[in-house]
């Protein structure tokens, strides 16, 4: 795309200044593309909500397109909206056809070629900020997510629930009206996006003060902003609690390549279920033996969670790894399900080495 001519090479300032990127100009367009791509990716979290953004940036491109004459993009954005409209009548709540992250990641790429495209010509305005606000919901989402999971010690592409629309469903929100109220905020961004394509200096100054008030209550309503001393040491408890898992999967893999019995390798796997801050641990092996630690809660206890390991797939299968939490969660944290699946071929190929014949895969199957 950027041989073709997609290309983000100079970026004008509010003031009628422009700053020529040169060498950063290949760069800076793959990281608007790639980035772009994943956070319509990131916001397809409710039925119709990356559809609807993404219409709605098509929009803003089209009115963009026509202002300026792009007889071109005029068509396509065109025909780009009412092919999403058409999906949209079936995919809104409930939906009953999906796009998936093929469809939603398709979006993305087009919107992010198509709004560079639009805003190569706009030497006038803030060109590059025009399709910055019109795709902000997605951008302002992804910026969060990544600077959270860092914030916790995590990767950043660690899949959570803490995203927009997650914060709108826990104040109460249906998945209809969360979805709604985001379409809401993305025709206000696209209207002051398409603003920006017919500012001047003070105006776009003004219009850029609007936006920052805008997003900083959005932001701040959603309780991402209400970050006070003590939720900033909570994050950075979980950080270190992070650190220690993920040092603690290390260790009980390597260790697992060591061990000569079973009551070895259950000493390892109890040592990382301690870490994992896990009430109750029991190995059950392919031949029926059993080794327990812990109290098992039942399944419908308030305040406790469940999983099961499966160690191995088929006739083959090693047996099974239950592990119980009581400390007040409803659910498994998604952090010890990733730790578990890490350690799982390591305890798989172990139990293998002690007697059976064929291993399998492992998998983290919630009970609760």
């Amino acid at each position: 795309m950027y041989a073709l001519g997609f290309r983000i090479e100079i970026i004008s300032t509010p003031f009628g200044g422009e700053l020529n990127l040169g060498i950063f100009a290949l760069p800076i367009t793959l990281l608007w593309i790639v980035g772009i791509v994943n956070a319509m990716n990131l916001i397809d979290g409710l039925d119709g909500l990356a559809g609807g953004v993404a219409f709605f940036a098509v929009v803003t491109c089209f009115a963009m397109s026509y202002v300026r004459g792009q007889t071109l993009l005029i068509v396509f954005t065109a025909a780009l909206g009412g092919a999403i409209l058409g999906f949209l009548i079936y995919n809104f709540n409930p939906a009953t056809i999906f796009m998936g992250d093929t469809g939603s990641m398709f979006l993305g790429f087009i919107l992010a070629v198509t709004s560079v495209k639009t805003g190569q010509k706009g030497a006038t305005t803030v060109a590059i900020l025009v399709p910055i606000v019109a795709l902000g919901l997605p951008l302002m989402d992804t910026a969060l997510a990544f600077v959270r999971r860092l914030v916790r010690g995590q990767s950043p592409f660690t899949a959570d629930k803490d995203h927009i629309h997650h914060r709108l469903l826990r104040l109460g929100f249906s998945q209809r009206s969360a979805t709604l109220l985001l379409y809401g905020f993305c025709i206000a961004l696209g209207l002051l996006a398409f603003s920006l394509t017919l500012s001047r200096g003070r105006e776009t100054g003004i219009i850029l003060g609007v936006l920052a008030v805008t997003v900083a209550v959005f932001v701040r309503w959603l309780g991402y902003g209400a970050m006070r001393v003590a939720e900033w040491r909570k994050s950075l408890e979980q950080r270190r609690r992070n650190r220690e898992r993920q040092r603690e999967v290390r260790l009980a893999s390597e260790s697992l390549d060591l061990v000569a019995t079973r009551e070895e390798v259950f000493a390892i796997v109890a040592r990382l279920a301690g870490a994992l801050d896990a009430s109750g641990l029991t190995l059950v092996m392919a031949d029926g033996a059993v080794l327990s630690r812990g109290a098992t809660p039942p399944a419908d206890e308030p305040g406790a969670a469940r999983c099961t390991l499966a160690l191995g797939e088929g006739r083959g299968a090693e047996g099974r790894l239950e592990i119980a939490w009581r400390d007040g969660r409803e659910e498994v944290d998604r952090d010890d399900e990733i730790a578990l699946e890490r350690v799982a071929p390591a305890l798989t190929t172990a139990l293998r080495r002690m007697g059976r014949q064929q291993a399998g895969g492992a998998k983290v199957i919630p009970l609760r």
